[in-house]
């Protein structure tokens, strides 16, 4: 089952939209997703609970699967010198097996954009700028941006000889900050003090970005630690310059603490979160080099259920989707119909559908919820019902189109 409610959809289509008209004057070309795809061209790790089909040949596919392996695939099959850096944005769906879904798959929207061939901080700081500038657009603007680079951690616990499974254990209690565990464990490894204090600190190292940086390389014990704070301290440099003094609704956080679980990022690591909910509306990163291939990587993925979370608590009114809403007798269905052609060719959006209920009891129901303006016709008279102001009068379709014409404050709402 999809993951999004039908009467979502419009604002579905608004997202999708303004990532298409935001992501073109970057250069940003729409890319097309495969229904269907080789189950060996999957990725590590990437196919477990993917929907898989048997095509009649007996090769083992799967369907509609991550975006971003379909992509890469095709990005890495253009010859650098023809293409140059390549940029692509998708919308999509994407099936995955959930037991708690309805037959056990689940449907979600999916969109992003990938950018290739860019191994600069220049790139990271066009994907982070791209999903502030998007996301404003869609009313979410009150923004915090975690910036991360997985590079920090990773360099440390390359220095500590880890076995028997402690890596994944030592990442994942990083990552969720839990110092007591993380704490019980360092004392079973035997590491050095420097080593110990550094491992500890990591998970308290996130917050303003000059503070984090700082402390950071206090506790550096390589230069790979230091490249990665010479990373993040330039994105998020260059970051503030692209953000005018006037737009600056976002918070800039360093969490140094990213641990790159599932072995995918390379490098930095962005997570926007939105103040009103708390809750990721878009995530990125840099992974270069990504299945098999040798591209420089980096990309974001919206997260399109928690976008359309802040979007409903901000709407307040319902928007309208709809300029005219006819609904007529059966004696007036053809001046009905005429009348909605007319309004039609002058670019407004109108339904028009036979009056089978009384106007009371449609009200009560919400059918006019997403109208601007009701007109109820019979053969004889043209009743308006204007829901911007809630004023009621009669007219004729004839004055209604000349008021139109002489009246621009009623454009289409496209």
């Amino acid at each position: 089952m999809l993951d999004v409610k039908v009467n979502a959809f419009s604002e579905v289509t608004d997202i999708f939209n303004a990532l298409e008209q935001f992501a073109e004057p970057y250069g940003y070309e729409r890319f097309y997703p495969e229904t269907l795809s080789p189950f060996s061209e999957a990725g590590a790790g990437l196919s477990e609970k993917r929907v898989k089909l048997v095509a009649p040949t007996g090769e083992i596919l799967l369907a509609k699967h991550d975006p971003t392996v379909l992509v890469t695939r095709h990005a890495s099959q253009i010859p650098f010198e023809n293409s140059g850096f390549t940029r692509y944005f998708y919308t999509t769906t994407v099936l995955s097996m959930e037991k708690q879904s309805l037959y056990g798959i689940e449907e979600t929207l999916q969109g992003g954009y990938e950018c290739y061939g860019d191994g600069s901080i220049g790139s990271d700081a066009e994907i982070v700028h791209l999903g502030r500038t998007l996301l404003e657009s869609l009313g979410v603007r009150s923004l915090k941006i975690d910036i991360g680079e997985v590079n920090y951690l990773h360099g440390l616990i390359d220095m500590l000889s880890l076995e028997n499974g402690n890596r994944e254990k030592i990442l994942r209690l990083v990552e969720n900050r839990n110092i007591p565990e993380l704490n019980a464990l360092c004392r079973t490894l035997e590491l050095s003090p420097e080593l110990e204090a550094a491992l500890l600190e990591i998970p308290l190292l996130f917050g303003d970005p000059e503070t984090v940086l700082k402390r950071g390389r206090q506790y550096a014990q390589n230069a790979r630690m230091q490249q990665a704070l010479d990373r993040i301290e330039g994105l998020v440099e260059l970051i503030n310059r692209m953000m005018p003094d006037a737009e600056k609704q976002c918070q800039i956080s360093v969490d140094l603490s990213f641990s790159n679980q599932q072995a995918y990022y390379t490098g930095t690591v962005y997570k926007f979160y939105a103040h009103e909910t708390g809750k990721s509306v878009l995530s990125g990163g840099r992974y270069d080099n990504p299945f098999g291939t040798s591209l420089y990587a980096c990309g974001a993925a919206l997260h399109i259920k928690n976008i359309l979370e802040v979007m409903q608590m901000n709407a307040g009114k319902p928007k309208s989707k709809t300029d005219f809403s006819i609904v007529y007798t059966e004696s007036a269905v053809y001046e009905a119909f005429d009348l909605a052609d007319a309004l039609r060719n002058r670019g407004y959006v109108v339904k028009c559908n036979a009056l089978s209920k009384d106007l009371f009891t449609l009200y009560k129901s919400n059918f006019f919820s997403s109208t601007r303006m009701i007109l109820e016709m019979d053969r004889d008279t043209l009743k308006v019902i204007d829901q911007r102001d809630n004023t009621t009068y009669k007219t004729s379709p004839e004055k209604l189109l000349n008021t139109l014409a002489r009246d621009a404050e009623l454009s289409s709402i496209h």
